[in-house]
């Protein structure tokens, strides 16, 4: 850490991050929440950690087990990159699609500088948080309803979104992967969450049996369940909500999209998320 301080005292974060690098992923993400006051040069540099509230109003964790989610994910995106590219994704292209309050961006600088991170976000406090604690990177508002992303983000060798496609429906997931296709390099990758059927069982002390029955036969017979919750509740936009995917309607979707379908992953620590990879040629 003190050879990481000096970097930074003399060449800002870009400096520091060779050095913050030989740390495994999971130091390096403890280093960015919780950066100690006896670094002040790397606690003025490094992006700042938001309040538990914020946190939790994004994510629904904080703190401690928010890291830990976070971490995780990233080791998955680490591990399909891999698989499909025959090495960590050190100096790749990152998107962060829907990155909110930047909480996987910043993990990202473990892999790529600044000026190869890109996040995306339709809402604009999100954005405004991104400015404020100093999210590194290239983050930009885009349409709820994407036709396109806009410039600069292209070329992208990882893309992921994280409980994104947990809140929209079939048509707003299908525009997403088709917009990320086109902005996305040849071999490049787009991993991503949806929620399996067994989410709607752990919604029913809030939503109801009744309505649990409804969501559990939509996704049974239609592939994907899709539960609007109003704009006054949300991030702005009708079209967000609570949904669930069957893995085969997610497959025929990337197909039609032009992706193709390489596996799923599964969290204990967040065990209503599952994690799916797609790859284009």
């Amino acid at each position: 850490m003190n050879e990481a301080e000096t970097a930074a005292a003399n060449g800002g974060l870009e400096a520091a991050l060779p050095v913050l690098r030989r740390l495994t992923q999971d130091e390096f993400a403890v280093v960015l929440a919780r950066v100690s006051n006896d670094f002040p040069v790397l606690r003025d540099v490094l992006p700042v950690y938001p309040s538990a509230e914020i946190q939790r109003a994004w994510a629904g964790n904080s703190d401690f087990k928010l890291l830990q989610q976070t971490v995780m994910f990233s080791h998955v995106c680490e591990r399909f990159y891999t698989r499909h590219r025959g090495q960590a994704p050190k100096g790749a292209r990152i998107l962060d699609y829907g990155c909110g309050w930047g909480r996987l961006i910043r993990q990202m600088l473990y892999f790529s500088d600044p000026d190869a991170l890109f996040g995306a976000d339709p809402w604009q406090k999100s954005l405004e948080h991104c400015k404020t604690l100093r999210v590194p990177g290239t983050v930009v508002q885009i349409d709820y309803r994407p036709q396109a992303l806009p410039h600069p983000i292209e070329d992208i060798d990882l893309g992921f979104a994280f409980s994104v496609m947990t809140h929209i429906g079939e048509r707003n997931t299908a525009e997403i992967l088709r917009a990320v296709r086109a902005a996305t390099a040849p071999g490049g990758l787009f991993v991503f969450t949806i929620r399996p059927r067994e989410y709607w069982a752990a919604r029913a002390e809030v939503l109801g049996n009744e309505k649990v029955t409804e969501m559990l036969r939509q996704h049974d017979e239609e592939g994907v369940a899709f539960l609007p919750s109003g704009a006054s509740q949300n991030a702005g936009s009708s079209e967000y909500g609570e949904s669930s995917f069957v893995v085969e309607k997610v497959k025929d979707l990337a197909v039609d999209a032009g992706w193709h379908f390489s596996g799923t992953e599964w969290l204990l620590i967040d065990p209503y998320q599952l994690i799916v990879c797609l790859y284009k040629d």
